[in-house]
């Protein structure tokens, strides 16, 4: 559906000196799919994106969407191939002057549709985004969430089998990202829909996508499916994120700075612990203590459920000498339990293993 190849977009500076914003990225979107592309600011991820319907032209690499070659359209050819790729942003971009219907009749202005037919299509539409009753207000009136979803409404209308949504949920709060998420997954169920999704908040690759790709300083330094980036994620910047949006690293500010646990620190194995799959749903700290005498502290525990499969992360405490610590590896090998040892004295958002 979406293939990216070696794609470069390099500016000039003041000094006329080269910069790139995207430096040869590659990376492929399956029909259906939904893509998440992950990156803090500055990262090219916008850049990047907009590479794909051809708003940023690349200076090197080439560009395919449904089988079109994007760079080596002619300007009537590529003005139709958009058509076919819906775009929604973090800020809406929305017309002010026009209302909720106007605005998601805007581009079927020049298209073949009869009166009637548009406004059986801008009914639907509504309906579909849940907006029927708001055709008549403007954005003003409109809450964010309410916005964004005119704004899906009207990236809908020619029927796009693509939709690019560049920070959608950044301007949302919470509980309204988490609608609008809800409403992306059905339309990419009910419809087929690939998406591509840029964000910089790890929590909503996690909640909607099937494949991540995350970005740093204009190159992809990771990608694969979504399991296996949250199971075992290879980069330091991945990591990172994922521990924000698993709210690990919170729990080990929390740990490290308890008087109390500080001074147990000191005598005891501090492990963190990481499993995925459903077989971990066996008793294994028990079966720990019951093989091996071992006595186990669980100091944090998170469980999510990743694609229906269960993707957990425990930080414990074990007593004992360095033997026990030798017995508990290896049985948490033999339960293929990821272990990493952390030195307390050393924590600074990095952990020696």
């Amino acid at each position: 559906m979406i293939k990216l190849s070696h794609i470069d977009v390099v500016f000039k500076d003041k000094h006329k000196q080269p910069v790139y914003a995207v430096n040869d990225v590659s990376l492929s979107v399956d029909k259906g799919e939904i893509f998440g592309i992950v990156g803090y600011s500055g990262a090219g991820k916008s850049t990047l994106v907009r590479v794909i319907n051809l708003l940023q032209k690349p200076t090197h690499g080439q560009v395919v969407v449904n089988g079109n070659d994007m760079v080596a359209l002619g300007e009537r050819e590529l003005r139709n191939a958009r058509k076919k790729i819906g775009m929604i942003f973090q800020h809406f971009n929305l017309m002010n002057s026009r209302t909720v219907y106007g605005n998601v009749l805007y581009p079927l202005r020049h298209t073949s549709l009869s009166k009637l037919e548009k406004q059986q299509k801008i009914n639907q539409l509504l309906e579909f985004v849940g907006l029927s009753e708001k055709r008549d207000f403007y954005p003003s009136q409109l809450s964010g969430g309410q916005k964004q979803r005119v704004a899906i409404a009207r990236a809908l209308a020619n029927d796009p089998n693509v939709l690019l949504c560049d920070e959608a949920t950044s301007a949302l709060d919470p509980k309204t990202t988490q609608s609008i998420l809800k409403l992306l997954k059905e339309l990419n169920q009910k419809l087929n829909l690939t998406i591509v999704i840029i964000t910089h908040e790890m929590q909503v690759i996690k909640e909607i996508c099937d494949k991540v790709a995350v970005m740093q300083h204009g190159q992809v330094i990771e990608q694969g499916d979504i399991v296996s980036i949250f199971s075992c994620p290879k980069q330091a910047l991945t990591q990172d994120f994922i521990r924000k949006a698993s709210n690990i690293e919170q729990a080990y500010d929390s740990i490290f700075n308890h008087p109390s646990l500080a001074e147990k620190l000191k005598d005891q194995h501090l492990l963190e612990l990481q499993f995925v799959g459903n077989n971990h749903f066996s008793p294994f700290i028990s079966q720990l203590y019951h093989h091996y005498n071992i006595e186990t502290t669980i100091l944090y525990s998170n469980l999510e459920i990743i694609h229906d499969l269960p993707v957990g992360t425990l930080i414990v405490l074990l007593s004992g000498d360095n033997h026990t610590l030798v017995d508990a590896e290896s049985f948490f090998n033999k339960h293929h339990i990821s272990v990493s040892r952390l030195n307390s004295l050393q924590h600074e958002n990095n952990y020696s293993i």
